[in-house]
């Protein structure tokens, strides 16, 4: 999909490249994977909206932090979601097409039953929510710690190579998934704590991924950081995430062009207050105004 999300990515910095100023998030970090997904789940991109509204309250609902009145309203989203996938899902079974859900609809391993109605929503959702969410919150908060740390904005310009470990050090350092929950399987100790099995436990990505005693000088931002690779936030084993390579696309060809574009990248005076969406599992911000000049 490389030159999909290039075509992508250089038409969504053309929608506000004159004005020398944007609202991040909105305006970059959340159209560029919803269409990056949509595209791999064949759905028409006059449908973006509605995938993000959905998206988002699949989030809501994770978040553990909304109220009676946003439950219900998130649950009828879903519903929606259900609804239109569901119509999606049986079109394809008719007619298939180049894309993933059609892949899904045909998928079946030996003698194993083809995956069913409610599996079938249920990967599709997965594929949806953190095919976009993560890389958004991932791309605004990487653009925050580069325009706090305009020395390694000039590092990367001098030597685009460096854009591929920018983009560990920001999955580092911005961790999208803060935490994930698991089931202990066995009575365990942990520095001397006792987690009994059956326990539900929260394992905290963000904190690995400071941890001194991996990456020295661990909350300093540094694209030159020799084992940037090595964090946890796509999980690890047999949970690591199945999206990683496009989500790793995604964040090195929009940092590519965003570098090569625009220069002199810096918060928009008086505009920001760097809050973050409540939520235990997923971190991302609300908003990030920016103020730039057109390279070249």
């Amino acid at each position: 999909m490389e030159d999909y999300i290039k075509q992508t990515v250089d038409e969504i910095i053309d929608s506000f490249i004159t004005k020398g100023e944007c609202e991040f998030v909105s305006e970059f970090a959340v159209p560029l994977p919803v269409k990056a997904i949509a595209a791999q789940l064949g759905v028409p991109q006059e449908d973006l909206p509605k995938l993000k509204k959905w998206s988002d309250s699949f989030i809501a609902r994770l978040s553990r932090m909304i109220s009676r009145e946003q439950e219900l309203e998130s649950a009828s989203d879903i519903v929606a979601f259900q609804h239109y996938f569901h119509q999606v899902i049986e079109e394809r079974k008719k007619e298939p097409k180049d894309d993933l859900i059609s892949d899904l609809v045909q998928a079946q391993v030996g003698s194993e039953r083809p995956l069913n109605m409610a599996e079938l929503l249920n990967i599709i959702q997965q594929i949806l929510v953190a095919g976009n969410e993560t890389i958004t919150n991932a791309i605004a908060g990487g653009m925050l710690f580069l325009i706090q740390n305009p020395s390694q904005i000039a590092l990367v310009q001098a030597d685009p190579s460096k854009s591929e470990n920018l983009v560990e050090e920001i999955l580092r350092m911005e961790t999208p998934t803060a935490g994930m929950w698991r089931v202990v399987q066995q009575d365990t100790e942990i520095d001397g704590i006792q987690i009994p099995a059956g326990s539900l436990v929260m394992i905290r990505f963000d904190s690995a991924n400071r941890d001194p005693a991996k990456f020295p000088d661990g909350e300093q931002f540094d694209v030159c950081r020799h084992n940037a690779g090595n964090h946890l936030a796509f999980g690890h084993g047999l949970h690591f995430c199945v999206g990683a390579n496009l989500a790793r696309k995604e964040m090195q060809v929009a940092y590519e062009r965003l570098l090569q574009r625009l220069k002199h990248i810096r918060l928009a005076p008086g505009k920001n207050d760097l809050l973050h969406i409540p939520n235990v599992l997923l971190r991302g911000l609300k908003h990030l105004y920016i103020e730039f000049e057109r390279a070249g």
